[in-house]
């Protein structure tokens, strides 16, 4: 997130947690699926554990795929978290009583998805 370059995740986390608790409000977070990077099993342990510090809930949003932009560099490393793999996660967050949103994606089939509108480029 841009804002981690100003502050730091920990710094990040502390004002929610202040914020939660003088508003009596739960987080949401927005968790973003990518394969072998965020969908691991320490990621789910480290997220149970943020979520059971500051009351929240999780909205898990299934990353959309850029392959069909051809991209290059870190960008052409992301990929999709399987669908099995997601719901997996998300059934684990729910058995640590872990209030969790999966969220639905549309629109990839053509690159119109949420976060996702682009255009291929043609060469002439």
């Amino acid at each position: 997130m841009p804002i981690n370059q100003k502050y730091s995740l920990k710094e990040n986390i502390g004002a929610i947690s202040y914020y939660a608790a003088k508003t009596d409000t739960r987080i949401t977070y927005e968790y973003i699926m990518l394969k072998d990077i965020n969908d691991r099993e320490e990621d789910l342990k480290a997220l149970i554990k943020l979520c059971r510090r500051i009351p929240s809930k999780v909205n898990i949003i299934p990353f959309n795929s850029l392959q069909h932009m051809n991209p290059e560099g870190y960008s052409a490393t992301l990929h999709p978290t399987s669908m099995p793999r997601i719901e997996i996660f998300a059934d684990k967050l729910r058995d640590a009583n872990i209030t969790v949103m999966l969220r639905d994606t549309k629109g990839d089939d053509i690159a119109a998805a949420c976060g996702q509108l682009a255009v291929r480029e043609q060469k002439f």
